[in-house]
């Protein structure tokens, strides 16, 4: 199956709202700051670089999400595929795995496409057991077989590292696998 990888952004989704002069206003009772909707995740046109594949001319080319060019190049009519996404369930990773949802269900209504979005649910605290956290997670997702796309753009720093690495060990885990079925096959000896 074909799996496609990415963290979900944590860009804000809501700002503190100014008066007519800039300012911020501040709550009678709390006295913070009143916050207002604000997505900071605008859409935008992805140009590919040395893979003209992937340009995306669907939805007049615009998306939050630099997967949706590659899930378009892709992804098959009448083939299911999943996008994984890695998911920290903060209030702005809830609104923009919602608008991935969107994105994604409409692209295959137009592709053809069979789409799963999976969350996969991380606890970020931003130390290196949020790390062990995204490489033991992403393991359970990675099965013989599939081909695997990655994206590292909406991530904190470290997260990438976590993702690559599992990734690299699924791609080497199935390699010895294939290799010790190649062995049993060509010679008929049991590994």
């Amino acid at each position: 199956m074909k799996k496609f990888i990415m963290v979900t952004p944590l860009q804000p989704v809501e700002r503190a709202k100014r008066d007519v002069s800039g300012r911020i206003i501040i709550g009678n009772e709390s006295g913070k700051p009143i916050m207002e909707p604000f997505d900071n995740l605008k859409k935008g046109r992805y140009e590919p670089i040395g893979n003209p594949r992937l340009l995306y001319d669907k939805a007049d080319g615009m998306t939050r999400f630099p997967i949706i060019p590659v899930i378009n190049a892709y992804a098959q009519k009448r083939e299911t595929i999943e996008v994984i996404a890695i998911n920290t369930h903060t209030p702005a990773s809830e609104v923009h795995f919602s608008q991935l949802e969107e994105e994604t269900a409409a692209l295959a209504r137009e592709t053809g496409f069979n789409c799963n979005v999976t969350d996969v649910p991380v606890n970020y605290v931003g130390d290196v057991n949020t790390m062990v956290q995204v490489f033991r997670k992403l393991l359970d997702y990675l099965k013989d077989g599939d081909t695997l796309y990655a994206c590292f753009t909406y991530v904190v720093k470290p997260m990438p590292i976590a993702e690559l690495m599992a990734l690299q060990y699924a791609y080497r885990v199935n390699k010895e696998r294939l290799n010790r079925l190649s062995r049993i096959w060509r010679d008929g000896s049991q590994c």
